[in-house]
């Protein structure tokens, strides 16, 4: 735990390496500097920087920006500074007073809207927002009370008559309680011992925004009223409520980090750490897109596969830092730390929301717990009791944050279960109108529903299948435009190849099998049964599950943009991946003895030179290396110089359960 050790002693007044005022720009350049003279990316150039201890001053005019104000950030520390929104009518909100029939008062209810899709879609059609007022929720809930339903008709029941007896008793009994506890928390009002909270203070209609209200409560609230049992409500409403709620849980958990309670010092070190990590983290996606020859402009912020690379670059990164602070000590007086807890804090809950935003659940959990490890369990260091139990309860609060969100994750995860499950149910029974207007739409959206939830990937690939099949026929397609068919079908595409592997020798469900064939059919496109016949394994595989089997966990998040790896070798023709280090270091000392002692650009170019064989380099059709035994991928770090015993040439990732490393010397060892 010395990391943690290292880490904590940075917290509290050492901020990292960029100042206020003194961000550097994010440029679409290399990543993996090599001398002087090159081109490199800010992370590049500030690990250089920072090794050699140089000042990271840049011009003012350089610095990041704010997307609601357009002004650079490190101005929003000033105290007299005001964020003014430039776009005035994304940030209108439009409040109702709304009465409450359960607590006699009313209460203000913001409408629907400014919604704007400028932070990006994900793949199951989750608009994510800029800027805080955007309101996302049908929703309207009574902050008193309790009572909560979708707005058009808020205070009357699902047919449009008065709340019934049974509707006003459930409320008071089961979600009235509950409510206060949470509104109350969420005030902050924490009465001293032996002493309750004035009644004054929890009328909460008075004075709560129902902004301020985290979405997700509105919709628990909603569900619970609408699925208790009084009457039946159309399957696909309900499947579209739950999807809501779903995305409610998604924005929660990819919102801004915010801390009350932190004492200034801390609340400056954090909101440093997060315009650093955000800068870090823009200058590698600006990367990655250059490297896919990209779109630079424009476009960066809203892609959730090309944030998640380049998170997970500068964590890579971040992590070599880390290490490096491990062997040295403690920082001297003075010293200035290139990466702290806030920073590293930041990118794994940063990370994890972008995982979430692809549907890999299970591995934004396993972020968010990366976030709270590197939270120190109890205060290090000398100091007054006071301070000490000062940074014990700062170190709690930050380890709430992950908590909560791991939270979201387990409702999200729910809700998008059961959203699959009513909106299959509207499709074959084919009652609901809504439901029928667009098939193949409505037949991807409960495949991706189902692969986002990590269940069945069999189910999930059939309904993937149908709604390619529906999406190619003109006559069927409903009322989508072309130009949103193709991109749903591009993501029904990506869904098949990346479930393909987990499909593979599972059987389908028939009730699975029926439905299916029952929406492609009523929708008069041709179908063939033998296209639900899920891919066999390959020769040499392990068994298949059981018939009916179901996967419990996600799949591994394939890299973004890559094609997948080479089929592996069958057992005893497989090549290990200390015998590929050797053959790739005598590639890189031919190669750099006839080029001035360089690093290729890229491993493609040993290839391309007749260093390596194309058989035996292990690259995709993108050039990327993965392991001849297991299919990994592995990276390439280009800066690294041939004879350095602290770099490594090749490494795997993070996720992979082997960590060996081929080092710039030759050594093949973890460290």
């Amino acid at each position: 735990m010395r990391r943690f050790a290292v880490l904590a002693l940075l917290w509290c007044g050492l901020a990292g390496a960029v100042q206020a005022g003194t961000i550097l720009p994010p440029q679409p350049t290399n990543p993996n500097p090599t001398g002087a003279g090159e081109e490199e990316t800010p992370m590049g150039e500030l690990l250089r920087r920072g090794q050699k201890g140089v000042p990271m001053q840049v011009d003012a005019e350089k610095a990041a920006r704010c997307q609601i104000c357009g002004k650079a950030l490190y101005l929003h520390s000033d105290a007299d500074f005001t964020c003014e929104p430039v776009d005035k009518e994304v940030q209108h909100i439009e409040w109702v007073t709304v009465p409450s029939p359960l607590a006699g008062r009313p209460f203000a209810a913001a409408k629907q809207g400014n919604v704007n899709h400028k932070d990006g879609f994900d793949r199951d059609f989750c608009r994510h927002s800029v800027g805080r007022v955007a309101v996302h929720t049908s929703i309207w809930m009574c902050p008193e009370s309790g009572y909560a339903a979708p707005a058009q008709w808020f205070g009357r029941e699902f047919d449009g008559s008065p709340l019934s007896p049974e509707t006003i008793a459930f409320v008071q009994q089961e979600l009235t309680g509950s409510t206060r506890r949470k509104m109350t928390e969420l005030m902050g009002l924490t009465p001293k011992p032996g002493t309750e909270v004035p009644a004054r203070m929890l009328q909460f209609n008075d004075f709560l925004k129902s902004t301020e209200i985290p979405d997700w409560i509105k919709y628990e609230n909603a569900l619970k009223i609408l699925e208790r049992g009084e009457k039946k409500l159309p399957h696909y409403f309900l499947g579209k409520i739950h999807l809501e709620a779903a995305h409610a849980n998604r924005r929660y958990l990819c919102s801004e980090l915010g801390v009350p309670g932190l004492n200034p010092q801390s609340l400056i070190t954090l909101g440093q750490a997060i315009r650093r990590m955000n800068m870090f983290i823009l200058a590698e996606a600006m990367e990655v897109r250059r490297q896919r020859r990209e779109d630079l402009v424009e476009t960066t912020e809203r892609d959730p596969d090309i944030l998640a690379q380049a998170a997970a670059r500068v964590i890579e990164k971040g992590e070599r830092v880390v290490q490096e602070a491990e062997k040295q000590g403690p920082p001297a007086a003075g010293d200035v730390a290139r990466f702290n807890i806030a920073d590293m804090f930041v990118l794994y809950v940063r990370h994890s929301g972008f995982l979430a935003r692809q549907g890999y659940l299970s591995a934004a959990a396993k972020a968010l717990g990366e976030a709270r490890k590197v939270i120190p369990s109890g205060f290090i260091g000398d100091g007054p009791d006071e301070v000490k139990q000062q940074m014990l309860l700062e170190l709690d609060l930050l380890r709430r944050i992950a908590d909560d969100r791991e939270a979201a994750l387990a409702r999200e995860r729910v809700h998008l279960y059961r959203a699959a499950d009513y909106l299959m149910q509207a499709l074959y029974f084919g009652k609901d109108e809504e439901s029928l207007k667009d098939l193949g739409r409505n037949a991807y959206l409960v495949g991706e529903l189902l692969r986002r939830d990590g269940r069945e990937p069999e189910s999930a690939y059939a309904w993937l299948l149908a709604a390619q099949t529906l999406l190619q026929d003109d006559k069927v397609s409903g009322t989508l435009e072309k130009v949103n068919r193709a991109g749903l079908i591009t993501w029904a595409e990506e869904g098949l190849k990346e479930l393909e592997p987990q499909a593979r020798g599972k059987a389908l469900e028939a009730n699975v099998a029926r439905a299916v064939a029952t929406v492609v059919t009523r929708a008069g496109a041709r179908w063939d049964d033998s296209k639900l016949k899920l891919p066999a394994l390959p020769a040499g595989a392990p068994d298949a599950p059981a018939p009916g089997a179901t996967a419990t966990t996600d799949p591994v998040a394939p890299t973004p943009g890559v094609a997948q790896p080479p089929a592996v070798a069958p057992e005893g023709q497989k090549r290990s991946r200390t015998e590929l280090y050797h053959r790739y270091y005598e590639a890189f000392r031919a190669f750099a003895a006839k080029n001035g002692n360089e690093n290729p650009k890229q491993l493609a170019d040993l290839v391309a030179g007749g260093f390596m064989n194309a058989d035996e380099a292990c690259l995709d059709a993108e050039g990327r290396l993965h392991c001849p035994a297991t299919g990994a991928k592995l990276l390439y770090m280009r800066g690294t110089k041939l004879g350095s015993e602290k770099m490594p040439l090749l490494y795997p990732r993070t996720d992979d359960p082997d960590q060996a490393k081929l080092w710039g010397d030759g050594r093949i060892a973890e460290q």
